[in-house]
């Protein structure tokens, strides 16, 4: 398991080329596909460059970020190509 607490799957094969994309697995019926590619350019800056991911679930580190939905609080971490993702609770959860 990584830095989230997903399982990835299928990683080592990606690794030695049997296959071109790899998994984490996020519940029983739930993953996130990465199609990596090779002209993937790490992002000069911040802005939009970035993917969030909203849980109704509470996260155990807080922040403040603001954005689209509101307040919320938020975790953010780099993935391997150096984009930032952001997984932010739903702003329904957060209290004020």
């Amino acid at each position: 398991r990584g830095v989230l607490g997903l399982g990835l799957e299928d990683h080592e094969a990606y690794q030695r080329g049997e296959m071109s994309i790899f998994t984490f697995r996020i519940g029983p019926t739930t993953v996130i596909h990465v199609h990596p590619s090779s002209n993937a350019v790490a992002p000069a800056g911040q802005a939009f460059d970035y993917v969030a991911l909203v849980f109704d679930q509470p996260i155990e580190r807080e922040g403040t970020p603001r954005g689209a939905g509101g307040t919320a609080r938020a975790v953010y971490v780099r993935d391997p190509f150096g984009y930032l993702v952001e997984l932010k609770e739903a702003v329904s959860v957060v209290d004020d």
